[in-house]
């Protein structure tokens, strides 16, 4: 007979209700969790505009259409200009609202609003400048057309917020708000902000002044190339800004989307040198690659007027483009419209400070700073006779004020009476190159380079923008305020500001170059970019001579590196190692284009880096970041003989020759491209480390989801080619390479069939991750495909009909 076990004797019992009980909790868990997240995705597709069909808006004259192309291109038919306007407000809410209000929020200082205090530092630069304050007071200046215009604009604006049902983009989602009724001020307070990311020179300033207080002077000089003879090299004055942290701290202020940036190209042929026997003019502006981007391609159509190209979200103008009688764009000047002054403080009156007439009164102002989540902020701005004390900003961070002396921004863009959103205005409407002079007048700021073609065949280069007059002083670095020696006293007067009509050559260039010659009597700037595109765009115009706007467009596309091909020169008369004979040898048969499917240009951008960081980092320690920019041209030159910077300061012992940093370079270069991406010299390729990423500016700081949502395109090119792709070589590999900055927006136009221009840009005209329009252009932008806007929309358009409410 069996034994019987007892209960004593028996296993313990497994708890299988508590385990099941626990996934079933789980379970239904994930399964809520699931529906939520399909529930949202749903919803916030309903943040799609309507693009088909009929809708009845107030504010309308007549009946006005809309139409998009299958690519998303927009097309604006209507029976008065103003009607035309109100739709562009419209159009662009529907596929650009976030943006736009992150653009208003940004220039008013108010982003912290919604975000929190992580946006503080941001907000209290932007307070301080009063740029929204002075776009309300540029209101007052402009004439009763263009205030008419701001309002349809604004009114077609808020008809999509009051007609929209749904959810609204996933921004305002994501930051739980719903946007403001818009205002003909928060259109100027966009060109108040494209001045300032124009306008580097103050920054440029504060990094000059803080390598003052690092080099001797002998070194600062051939830091950069071509530094003129009669530019100071000393700051004595700042050294205690340097030691508090300030100008560090300043020249970071802002995040990097959002620093000053500067480049372009532009380039126009004269009949006699087209095949078309038309003008003929291409340009391809540049800023931060980002999505969604900064240009809204359209074309708008009334009885009056034909406008077709670039806009800007938030803005009712045509930027870039053309009238059927007249293109245009812009490149950066790169003129000194920005000076900071060391202002003295009253050492027994913190509110005064000196005067050439004696102590004077600060003019305080108060800033409330709203902040999500956490109390309002009080900010207490103080202005001198120069402008808004930009210290302050760091100060008020650590709540601090300099003992003795503060630095205040003089700078053009503030002037209340800048009437620059009107001189675009009358630029849209002009007949030719005459009348387009005239209306440039308006034009006060940022001063701009401006390339012009007409249907009569004249071609121009203009440099229209309030450019300031100094007493004494270049520009390049901070300068005493108390005793008005650097002062401006007035500006350079409108009609000798660089011009060039009709030239002999039948040829104008622009790409950022120097401007004038030395026998011109004022005072633009004391530091240019240097020439390489300039020098491309000219060598390849020089090889035949007729040219066509398929000519143009494939000459947009170049990627042959000046810069590369001058410095390879250099860096091959070394005696280089035996080890990197694989290396070297595809170097000196590379034909220097920075093709994104070769392993040359990957070799030669990491080479380049690690001779910057050989050069400079020893003597620059943590100010190196903000030289660190891929500059071929200064590398070239530190190179040569004489040169101060060849020696590592950090070792002791013999000085290192420049060879020897050129060879230490090449096999820190190699070393780094084998760790990321093997040995295989041949399986080595640019494009793998150099692409532009498009991710959306709120879901890209979410985890998984930014991954989801972000479009990556390989690219050619590099930091000085014609089809510019810049880094920030800064950053560690292989992020150094991104392709971050570069022609967001192309057009050629061929004046002989305005019709037939073609235009492109970065991303797509749709700023809304559900639409079929977000970003869906990067391929063709980066393959150079251009896209025509004829007068009537294309076969497969949708179009959305307004209807006036009677």
């Amino acid at each position: 007979m069996a034994k019987t076990a007892t209960t004593s004797e028996l296993p313990p019992a497994k708890p299988k209700r508590k385990r099941r009980w626990i996934w079933r909790t789980l379970l239904a868990v994930l399964i809520l969790i699931l529906v939520i997240l399909v529930a949202g995705f749903f919803w916030q597709r309903t943040s799609l505009p309507e693009i088909e069909g009929s809708l009845t808006v107030p504010g309308l004259g007549a009946e006005t259409r809309i139409s998009r192309s299958p690519e998303g291109l927009t097309f604006i038919q209507a029976e008065s200009e103003a009607d035309a306007l109100y739709a562009l407000g419209f159009a662009h809410a529907q596929d650009r609202l976030f943006q736009m209000d992150a653009m208003r929020r940004l220039a008013a200082g108010r982003l912290s609003e919604v975000i929190g205090d992580a946006t503080l530092d941001v907000d209290r630069f932007f307070r301080t400048l009063g740029l929204y304050r002075q776009a309300e007071e540029n209101l007052e200046g402009l004439s009763p057309e263009v205030i008419a215009g701001l309002e349809a604009y604004a009114a077609g604006v808020n008809a999509f917020l009051e007609s929209h049902e749904g959810a609204l983009p996933i921004g305002f989602t994501a930051l739980q708000f719903r946007p403001e009724p818009w205002r003909p001020a928060d259109s100027v307070a966009w060109g108040r902000l494209m001045a300032l990311f124009l306008s580097g020179n103050h920054r440029q300033e504060l990094i000059n002044a803080r390598l003052a207080t690092l080099l001797p002077e002998e070194k600062l000089a051939q830091l950069f190339p071509d530094w003129p003879s009669w530019a100071p090299t000393s700051v004595p004055s700042l050294q205690g800004f340097e030691q508090r942290g300030q100008l560090k701290d300043l020249i970071d202020l802002l995040p990097w989307e959002i620093q000053p940036k500067t480049a372009s190209n532009a380039w126009a042929v004269a009949p006699s040198r087209s095949a078309s026997g038309a003008a003929i003019m291409a340009g391809d502006p540049h800023l931060a690659l980002r999505a969604p981007g900064d240009w809204y391609l359209v074309r708008m159509e009334t009885p009056e007027l034909t406008l077709a190209g670039g806009t800007a979200p938030g803005v009712p103008l045509m930027i870039f483009g053309h009238n059927q009688r007249l293109a245009w764009t812009f490149t950066t000047t790169y003129s000194d419209t920005q000076d900071l002054f060391i202002e003295e403080i009253d050492p027994d009156n913190p509110d005064r400070y000196r005067t050439p007439d004696g102590w004077a009164d600060f003019e305080i102002r108060e800033e409330v700073i709203e902040v999500s989540g956490a109390a309002p902020e009080i900010l207490i701005v103080r202005e001198t006779r120069h402008g808004p004390v930009i210290s302050d900003v760091v100060d008020e961070a650590e709540g601090l004020y300099p003992p003795e002396e503060v630095l205040a921004l003089a700078w053009t863009a503030l002037d209340p009476n800048d009437r620059s959103a009107q001189g675009l205005y009358r630029l849209n409407r002009a007949a030719n190159i005459p009348g387009a002079l005239s209306a440039l007048r308006d034009l006060h700021s940022p001063q701009q380079t401006m390339i012009l073609a007409d249907n009569r065949g004249s071609i121009a280069l203009v440099a229209p923008g309030r450019v300031p007059i100094r007493k004494a002083g270049n520009g390049l670095f901070p300068v005493p305020g108390a005793d008005g020696e650097h002062d401006w006293v007035g500006e350079i007067p409108y009609d000798a500001l660089p011009r060039e009509i009709n030239p002999e050559s039948g040829v104008l260039i622009t790409a950022n170059n120097k401007l004038v010659g030395d026998d011109y009597p004022y005072l633009i700037a004391a530091d240019w970019s240097y020439p390489d595109r300039a020098v491309r765009i000219a060598e390849v115009l020089e090889t035949k001579d007729l040219w066509s706007a398929e000519d143009f467009r494939l000459l947009q596309l170049d990627d042959l590196s000046v810069g590369a091909r001058r410095l390879m020169g250099r860096l091959l008369q070394a005696e280089l190692p035996s080890e990197a004979s694989a290396a070297v040898q595809r170097l000196s048969a590379w034909d220097f284009r920075m093709d994104r499917d070769s392993a040359e240009p990957l070799i030669y951008s990491t080479w380049l880096r690690a001779l910057e960081q050989l050069l400079m980092r020893d003597e620059l320690g943590d100010a190196f970041e903000s030289m660190a920019d891929g500059d071929a041209w200064r590398v070239y030159s530190l190179l040569q003989p004489g040169s101060h910077w060849c020696d590592d300061v950090s070792t002791e012992g013999e000085s290192e020759s420049c060879d020897a940093i050129i060879v230490a370079g090449l096999e820190q270069a190699l070393a780094e491209l084998v760790d990321l991406y093997g040995d295989d010299v041949s399986e080595w390729r640019w494009g793998r480390a150099h692409y532009a990423s498009f991710g959306h500016p709120v879901l890209t700081f979410i985890p998984v989801i930014s991954g989801l949502t972000a479009v990556e395109v390989e690219t050619p090119g590099g930091q000085d080619t014609v089809n510019r792709a810049g880094s920030d070589f800064a950053r560690p590999l292989p992020e150094a390479f991104r392709d971050r900055h570069g022609p967001g927006f192309r057009g050629v136009f061929d004046m002989g069939d305005p019709d037939g221009a073609g235009v492109v840009i970065a991303t797509g005209n749709s700023g809304n991750i559900f639409s079929p329009y977000y970003v869906n252009l990067a391929e063709q932008w980066r393959d150079g495909v251009l896209f025509t806007l004829p007068p009537n929309p294309p076969s497969g358009s949708q179009t959305l009909t307004l209807q006036p409410q009677r």
